[in-house]
């Protein structure tokens, strides 16, 4: 039965847990319920995303009396049934709202930091067992805790256009000798691209000829500065690609041999399942949530700190060289992503908590 559902998020930038949450409310609007978005902020990426599904959206403040004011009523003209909150800010005005209005709250952990309001929603979605053992340690009742992978669209990745992807290798000057690495995410710290070319460096030692091929913005500031004088440092002038944020990830994907995330603090990664959607074996860093996809399925490399990149560039350079295994694993991905990572089967499970939580006495 469709349900009335809130969903609230509290930044309204563009970042994966951004992309999950615009990814939710669209699945959620296909299988008929009626959503209602509340956003912090009356303008940004969010809005526009949501305005443009022909949802309703509303940009608050989340930041004093009136805002709860504000929404115990919209809950009330809406017959809510279920209110969903993502990010901090966005759980713990969620936990208050359900308290005064009667209304059940899920909360979605996206990423592995606690916060008291944990304990006080009704169900907490978490992307990966990581994040699951630490709200258990953290004392939230195992079974308010339920792990959802997020959906992705597995047709769009399994199916590039054509005619951009054409492009984007002419742009990339990509060729049947390139070892094409992909790593998609924002320009921060946290995201490790010295990893990635530390990667490409040792591979290139190998006598391969890798192309890192960043998507991701800010293509400016100190952080992007210490990237470029790394790459200057490490000969890599002719190896690395800055695209800042671009809609085609699909048709670079469908180029690249792995997707790589060696990110520290990571819940899972979404860019991780969209390669493996392409096609791509993925590469994460060991005991993150990412690497949970490598351990379930198989799908990839393993990045270990302690035994440093050239181990990993050792076997990424001998699994290239093997066709046969390489083209098997590719296959592999794309099966678990149409098996495992399909919007309906995101839609669905998401229906089942709602039901749950909205059946509790």
């Amino acid at each position: 039965m469709p349900l009335n559902i809130l969903q609230m998020i509290s930044k309204n930038d563009r970042y994966g847990a951004q992309r999950i949450f615009l990814d939710q409310v669209s699945v959620l609007h296909s299988l008929g319920n009626r959503v209602t978005v509340v956003c912090r902020g009356s303008s940004g990426y969010v809005n526009d995303s949501v305005q443009a599904m022909g949802v309703p959206c509303h940009g608050i403040p989340m930041k004093g009396i009136r805002d709860i004011l504000f929404l115990r009523q919209l809950v009330k003209k809406n017959k809510i049934d279920v209110i969903h909150t993502t990010l901090d800010r966005a759980d713990h005005i969620g936990v208050l709202l359900s308290k005064i209005s009667g209304c059940p709250v899920v909360s979605t952990m996206m990423v592995p930091r606690y916060h008291i309001g944990f304990k006080f929603a009704d169900r907490v979605i978490v992307l990966s067992n990581m994040q699951q053992e630490l709200l258990k340690k953290k004392g939230v009742k195992a079974g308010k805790i339920t792990v959802i992978r997020p959906g992705i669209d597995v047709e769009r990745f399994s199916h590039a256009d054509r005619d951009k992807r054409e492009a984007w290798k002419r742009k990339l000057k990509a060729d049947s000798r390139s070892v094409v690495m992909c790593h998609i995410s924002s320009l921060i710290p946290r995201k490790a691209h010295e990893i990635s070319l530390e990667i490409i460096a040792a591979c290139k030692r190998q006598g391969e000829n890798p192309l890192l091929v960043v998507i991701g913005d800010p293509l400016s500031g100190s952080y992007y500065d210490s990237l470029l004088a790394k790459i200057s440092e490490l000969g890599l002038q002719e190896n690395v690609h800055f695209t800042g944020w671009t809609s085609e990830i699909a048709e670079i994907l469908s180029l690249s041999h792995f997707t790589v995330l060696p990110s520290e603090n990571e819940a899972l990664g979404i860019v991780l399942m969209e390669g493996m959607a392409a096609g791509t074996p993925i590469i994460a860093r060991e005991s993150e949530g990412g690497a949970e996809l490598i351990d379930e399925y198989g799908t990839g490399l393993l990045y270990r700190p302690e035994s440093g990149v050239p181990a990993l560039a050792d076997a990424l350079v001998k699994l290239r060289r093997d066709p046969v295994r390489f083209a098997a694993l590719a296959q592999q991905c794309r099966q678990i992503a149409v098996e495992q990572f399909s919007m309906q089967r995101f839609g669905e499970r998401l229906m089942g908590v709602y039901a749950a939580v909205c059946s509790a006495p």
